[in-house]
Formats: C-alpha cells, sequence, structure tokens
C-alpha cells in the first residue's frame, strides 16, 4: 500500500513525460502482484 500511496495518478500528474510513464508502467507491475497476492490469499 506505501507503494500505491508514492505512485497515486495525482502525485505523477505533473512528472515530465518520460519519468511519468516509467511510474505508470511501475504501478502497473504493482497492481499485478498484487492481484497475484490476492489470488494465492484465497
Amino acid at each position: 500500500m506505501k507503494l500505491m500511496k508514492l505512485y497515486h495518478p495525482d502525485k505523477i500528474a505533473r512528472l515530465a513525460g518520460s519519468l511519468k510513464r516509467q511510474v505508470e508502467h511501475e504501478t502497473q507491475q504493482i497492481n499485478a502482484a498484487w492481484d497475484t497476492i490476492k489470488k494465492k490469499l484465497k
């Protein structure tokens, strides 16, 4: 959850183009990892 707060869309909205894309990619990876964890916990 800490990572998602760090990469929240409202916080990255003012970043430069390439840095913003990098953060968006990292956010996708975090979401995929969280989905995997949730599936394992079920």
